[in-house]
């Protein structure tokens, strides 16, 4: 019995940790395309379309646009190629690796590297 509840409650959880995907990994292609908002600052909004990327907030006044390289599914590289914002610390050329490390739902869980500051966050998706 308590082996049978052992494999539900490990099996409920990888459903949960990889966003009912194929088994391979995270749905990582649901952020390939769509319009997020972070978690954590719900007034920034990210749109992303295939090699596009831009975040602008107007509570904020910034906008910043990247390109995007995608590694795999589940990985891309960001380089910015425009900020509109003042006192900012990113810059036309920096760049960022992503790596998409779950998808729960509407989440999308990932950790984000930045001149090697490591950051962790969650995006929801809103369209």
């Amino acid at each position: 019995m308590r082996l049978k509840l052992l494999f539900i409650a490990v099996l409920l959880f990888s459903f949960i940790q990889f966003g009912f995907s194929d088994g391979k990994g995270p749905a990582c292609t649901t952020v390939h395309n769509g319009k997020f908002k972070y978690r954590d600052f719900p007034s920034s909004i990210i749109e992303i379309k295939g090699n596009k990327h831009v975040e602008y907030n107007k509570e904020k006044n910034y906008r910043i646009q990247s390109t995007l390289e995608w590694v795999s599914d589940c990985e891309y590289n960001l380089t910015i190629v425009k900020v509109d914002a003042k006192d900012m610390s990113f810059a036309v050329g920096d760049k960022m690796n992503v790596v998409i490390t779950a998808v729960n739902g509407t989440s999308v869980y990932y950790k984000a590297n930045y001149k090697g500051n490591i950051t962790e966050s969650v995006m929801i998706k809103i369209d």
